[in-house]
Protein backbone atom coordinates (compact mmCIF):
# COMPACT_ATOMS: atom_id res chain seq x y z
CA UNK A 1 0.00 0.00 0.00
CA UNK A 2 1.36 3.39 -0.96
CA UNK A 3 0.65 6.54 1.51
CA UNK A 4 0.71 9.71 -0.20
CA UNK A 5 2.33 12.78 1.34
CA UNK A 6 -1.16 13.81 1.94
CA UNK A 7 -1.66 10.51 4.03
CA UNK A 8 -3.94 8.98 0.87
CA UNK A 9 -3.26 5.01 0.83
CA UNK A 10 -3.53 3.43 -2.50
CA UNK A 11 -3.84 -0.07 -3.32
CA UNK A 12 -0.85 -0.96 -5.95
CA UNK A 13 -1.23 -3.80 -9.09
CA UNK A 14 1.77 -4.56 -10.74
CA UNK A 15 0.87 -5.96 -13.94
CA UNK A 16 4.18 -6.64 -15.37
CA UNK A 17 6.60 -8.88 -13.36
CA UNK A 18 9.27 -10.93 -14.03
CA UNK A 19 13.27 -11.19 -13.96
CA UNK A 20 15.60 -10.96 -17.29
CA UNK A 21 18.85 -11.02 -17.99
CA UNK A 22 20.51 -9.74 -20.51
CA UNK A 23 24.23 -9.64 -19.60
CA UNK A 24 26.01 -10.45 -22.52
CA UNK A 25 27.24 -13.79 -21.81
CA UNK A 26 23.32 -14.64 -21.94
CA UNK A 27 22.32 -12.99 -25.31
CA UNK A 28 22.02 -15.24 -28.14
CA UNK A 29 22.83 -12.63 -30.63
CA UNK A 30 22.93 -9.06 -31.33
CA UNK A 31 19.09 -8.15 -31.39
CA UNK A 32 19.55 -9.53 -27.25
CA UNK A 33 21.65 -6.22 -26.65
CA UNK A 34 18.87 -3.89 -28.81
CA UNK A 35 15.93 -5.07 -27.25
CA UNK A 36 17.50 -4.32 -23.71
CA UNK A 37 18.91 -0.50 -24.91
CA UNK A 38 15.22 0.16 -26.05
CA UNK A 39 13.67 -0.36 -22.48
CA UNK A 40 16.96 1.28 -20.98
CA UNK A 41 15.92 3.83 -23.38
CA UNK A 42 12.54 4.30 -22.23
CA UNK A 43 13.12 3.63 -18.46
CA UNK A 44 15.82 6.98 -19.15
CA UNK A 45 13.59 8.85 -20.49
CA UNK A 46 10.68 8.06 -17.78
CA UNK A 47 12.64 8.06 -14.29
CA UNK A 48 13.90 10.81 -12.52
CA UNK A 49 17.58 11.05 -12.33
CA UNK A 50 18.28 10.26 -8.71
CA UNK A 51 16.10 6.89 -9.72
CA UNK A 52 17.64 5.86 -12.50
CA UNK A 53 19.82 2.86 -12.70
CA UNK A 54 23.00 2.63 -15.82
CA UNK A 55 22.62 0.13 -18.06
CA UNK A 56 24.58 -2.74 -16.92
CA UNK A 57 22.15 -2.87 -13.83
CA UNK A 58 19.47 -2.37 -16.22
CA UNK A 59 20.64 -5.07 -18.03
CA UNK A 60 20.22 -8.26 -14.78
CA UNK A 61 17.18 -8.13 -12.23
CA UNK A 62 17.18 -11.19 -10.76
CA UNK A 63 15.98 -13.04 -7.65
CA UNK A 64 17.38 -10.89 -5.06
CA UNK A 65 16.93 -7.69 -6.84
CA UNK A 66 13.23 -8.72 -7.42
CA UNK A 67 12.16 -9.45 -3.75
CA UNK A 68 13.95 -6.74 -2.07
CA UNK A 69 11.44 -4.38 -4.74
CA UNK A 70 8.61 -6.35 -4.16
CA UNK A 71 8.72 -6.84 -0.73
CA UNK A 72 10.86 -5.20 1.96
CA UNK A 73 11.00 -1.57 -0.24
CA UNK A 74 8.45 -1.98 -2.65
CA UNK A 75 4.50 -0.87 -2.11
CA UNK A 76 2.85 -3.61 -4.61
CA UNK A 77 -0.57 -5.11 -3.10
CA UNK A 78 -1.22 -7.35 -6.14
CA UNK A 79 1.95 -8.15 -8.40
CA UNK A 80 0.88 -10.39 -11.96
CA UNK A 81 4.26 -12.34 -12.96
CA UNK A 82 4.50 -12.56 -16.77
CA UNK A 83 6.78 -15.66 -18.50
CA UNK A 84 9.01 -14.01 -21.45
CA UNK A 85 11.03 -16.55 -22.92
CA UNK A 86 12.75 -14.36 -25.50
CA UNK A 87 14.86 -17.12 -26.79
CA UNK A 88 15.34 -16.07 -29.91
CA UNK A 89 17.59 -13.12 -28.31
CA UNK A 90 18.74 -14.65 -25.30
CA UNK A 91 20.22 -18.12 -24.54
CA UNK A 92 18.01 -18.61 -20.74
CA UNK A 93 14.85 -17.26 -21.52
CA UNK A 94 12.93 -14.87 -18.19
CA UNK A 95 9.97 -16.92 -16.49
CA UNK A 96 7.69 -16.71 -14.22
CA UNK A 97 4.57 -19.38 -13.37
CA UNK A 98 1.75 -18.76 -10.54
CA UNK A 99 -0.15 -21.55 -8.88
CA UNK A 100 -3.45 -20.38 -7.04
CA UNK A 101 -4.82 -22.80 -4.36
CA UNK A 102 -8.06 -20.96 -4.26
CA UNK A 103 -9.63 -22.66 -2.07
CA UNK A 104 -7.13 -23.07 0.45
CA UNK A 105 -6.02 -19.49 0.18
CA UNK A 106 -2.50 -20.66 -1.07
CA UNK A 107 -0.30 -19.07 -3.77
CA UNK A 108 2.81 -20.11 -5.27
CA UNK A 109 5.13 -18.22 -7.50
CA UNK A 110 8.27 -19.14 -8.89
CA UNK A 111 10.76 -16.74 -10.92
CA UNK A 112 13.33 -17.93 -13.10
CA UNK A 113 15.94 -16.61 -15.65
CA UNK A 114 18.13 -19.25 -15.84
CA UNK A 115 16.39 -22.63 -17.27
CA UNK A 116 13.95 -21.33 -19.77
CA UNK A 117 11.15 -22.25 -17.62
CA UNK A 118 11.69 -26.30 -18.32
CA UNK A 119 11.91 -26.68 -14.15
CA UNK A 120 8.64 -24.43 -13.06
CA UNK A 121 6.32 -26.82 -13.67
CA UNK A 122 8.13 -29.64 -11.96
CA UNK A 123 8.70 -27.16 -8.61
CA UNK A 124 5.29 -26.16 -8.51
CA UNK A 125 4.28 -29.84 -8.42
CA UNK A 126 6.46 -31.24 -5.72
CA UNK A 127 5.64 -27.61 -3.32
CA UNK A 128 2.10 -28.28 -4.23
CA UNK A 129 2.75 -31.96 -2.48
CA UNK A 130 4.88 -30.82 0.22
CA UNK A 131 2.29 -28.24 1.06
CA UNK A 132 -0.37 -31.20 1.33
CA UNK A 133 2.05 -34.01 2.37
CA UNK A 134 2.04 -35.76 -0.22
CA UNK A 135 4.99 -37.65 -1.51
CA UNK A 136 7.16 -36.02 -3.65
CA UNK A 137 9.92 -35.77 -6.18
CA UNK A 138 12.67 -33.85 -5.61
CA UNK A 139 13.91 -31.49 -8.32
CA UNK A 140 16.95 -32.12 -10.10
CA UNK A 141 20.09 -29.77 -10.33
CA UNK A 142 21.62 -28.21 -13.05
CA UNK A 143 24.90 -28.73 -14.10
CA UNK A 144 25.20 -25.48 -16.49
CA UNK A 145 26.72 -22.84 -14.18
CA UNK A 146 29.71 -24.91 -12.84
CA UNK A 147 30.84 -26.46 -16.09
CA UNK A 148 30.48 -23.45 -17.72
CA UNK A 149 33.11 -21.80 -15.52
CA UNK A 150 35.48 -25.00 -15.79
CA UNK A 151 34.96 -24.86 -19.32
CA UNK A 152 36.17 -20.78 -19.24
CA UNK A 153 38.75 -21.11 -16.88
CA UNK A 154 40.39 -24.51 -17.14
CA UNK A 155 39.40 -25.74 -20.15
CA UNK A 156 36.41 -27.72 -21.42
CA UNK A 157 37.86 -31.34 -20.86
CA UNK A 158 37.92 -30.51 -17.21
CA UNK A 159 34.37 -29.61 -17.94
CA UNK A 160 33.60 -32.58 -19.93
CA UNK A 161 35.10 -34.75 -16.76
CA UNK A 162 33.14 -33.66 -14.53
CA UNK A 163 30.09 -34.10 -16.86
CA UNK A 164 30.87 -37.86 -16.78
CA UNK A 165 31.64 -38.04 -13.17
CA UNK A 166 28.30 -36.83 -12.29
CA UNK A 167 26.35 -38.72 -14.79
CA UNK A 168 28.73 -41.65 -13.50
CA UNK A 169 28.18 -41.20 -9.63
CA UNK A 170 25.40 -39.15 -9.59
CA UNK A 171 22.80 -39.78 -12.39
CA UNK A 172 19.85 -39.53 -10.13
CA UNK A 173 20.60 -35.68 -8.51
CA UNK A 174 21.48 -34.08 -11.74
CA UNK A 175 19.24 -32.78 -14.99
CA UNK A 176 21.18 -34.23 -17.84
CA UNK A 177 18.37 -33.80 -20.56
CA UNK A 178 19.63 -32.65 -24.32
CA UNK A 179 18.66 -29.15 -23.21
CA UNK A 180 21.03 -28.65 -20.33
CA UNK A 181 24.24 -29.62 -22.80
CA UNK A 182 22.56 -27.23 -26.09
CA UNK A 183 22.06 -24.31 -23.60
CA UNK A 184 26.25 -24.80 -22.21
CA UNK A 185 27.03 -24.87 -25.78
CA UNK A 186 25.10 -21.55 -26.98
CA UNK A 187 26.93 -20.37 -23.36
CA UNK A 188 30.28 -20.80 -24.47
CA UNK A 189 29.61 -19.60 -28.37
CA UNK A 190 28.43 -16.27 -26.79
CA UNK A 191 31.31 -15.55 -25.12
CA UNK A 192 33.51 -16.60 -28.17
CA UNK A 193 34.64 -20.07 -26.88
CA UNK A 194 33.35 -21.52 -29.78
CA UNK A 195 35.90 -24.77 -29.94
CA UNK A 196 34.90 -25.23 -26.55
CA UNK A 197 30.94 -24.93 -27.72
CA UNK A 198 32.20 -27.68 -30.42
CA UNK A 199 33.07 -29.86 -27.38
CA UNK A 200 30.03 -29.73 -26.04
CA UNK A 201 28.32 -30.01 -29.04
CA UNK A 202 29.55 -33.46 -29.66
CA UNK A 203 29.06 -34.31 -26.38
CA UNK A 204 25.54 -33.95 -26.88
CA UNK A 205 25.57 -35.68 -29.51
CA UNK A 206 27.28 -38.75 -28.36
CA UNK A 207 24.40 -38.31 -25.27
CA UNK A 208 21.40 -38.45 -27.86
CA UNK A 209 22.86 -39.63 -31.52
CA UNK A 210 19.04 -39.59 -32.55
CA UNK A 211 18.00 -35.71 -31.62
CA UNK A 212 17.77 -33.82 -35.28
CA UNK A 213 18.66 -30.89 -32.93
CA UNK A 214 22.18 -31.69 -31.57
CA UNK A 215 23.50 -31.71 -34.83
CA UNK A 216 22.06 -28.81 -35.90
CA UNK A 217 23.41 -26.72 -33.07
CA UNK A 218 27.24 -28.79 -33.86
CA UNK A 219 26.45 -27.49 -37.17
CA UNK A 220 26.15 -24.00 -36.19
CA UNK A 221 29.30 -24.25 -34.08
CA UNK A 222 31.42 -26.10 -37.29
CA UNK A 223 29.59 -22.89 -39.40
CA UNK A 224 30.73 -20.06 -36.71
CA UNK A 225 34.42 -21.85 -36.56
CA UNK A 226 34.88 -21.39 -40.21
CA UNK A 227 34.99 -25.35 -40.87
CA UNK A 228 32.46 -25.40 -43.81
CA UNK A 229 32.73 -29.46 -44.73
CA UNK A 230 32.13 -30.50 -40.76
CA UNK A 231 29.07 -27.57 -40.82
CA UNK A 232 27.38 -29.42 -43.70
CA UNK A 233 27.83 -32.57 -42.73
CA UNK A 234 26.16 -32.09 -39.48
CA UNK A 235 23.23 -30.17 -41.11
CA UNK A 236 22.55 -32.98 -43.15
CA UNK A 237 22.70 -35.59 -40.36
CA UNK A 238 19.81 -33.22 -38.63
CA UNK A 239 17.83 -32.99 -42.10
CA UNK A 240 17.92 -37.06 -42.19
CA UNK A 241 16.95 -37.32 -38.67
CA UNK A 242 14.01 -34.18 -39.10
CA UNK A 243 13.48 -33.20 -42.51
CA UNK A 244 11.42 -30.39 -41.62
CA UNK A 245 13.93 -28.78 -39.55
CA UNK A 246 13.87 -25.44 -41.99
CA UNK A 247 16.57 -24.37 -39.85
CA UNK A 248 18.93 -26.65 -41.36
CA UNK A 249 17.73 -26.67 -44.73
CA UNK A 250 18.37 -22.40 -45.09
CA UNK A 251 22.04 -23.21 -43.21
CA UNK A 252 22.64 -26.06 -45.63
CA UNK A 253 21.49 -23.69 -48.93
CA UNK A 254 23.82 -21.01 -47.49
CA UNK A 255 26.62 -23.24 -46.74
CA UNK A 256 26.17 -24.02 -50.19
CA UNK A 257 25.84 -21.49 -51.95
CA UNK A 258 28.63 -20.50 -54.05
Amino acid sequence: MYVTPQGDQVFVVDGHIHLWDARPENRRNRYGLTFIESFWGSHVGMTPIEQRWDFDRFCYYGVEGAAKDLFTDGYVDVGIMLPTDLREFYINGFNTIIVRLVGDKRTIVLLDNTSQGRYLDGFALAITNILYDLPYEAPKQSFQEAMLKLAVENGVSTAIALYRTLKAEHANEFDFSEMELNTLGYQLMQVKKVAEAIEIFKLNVEAYPQSSNVYDSLGEAYMNDGNKQQAIANYQKSLQLNPKNSNGLKMLQKLKAP
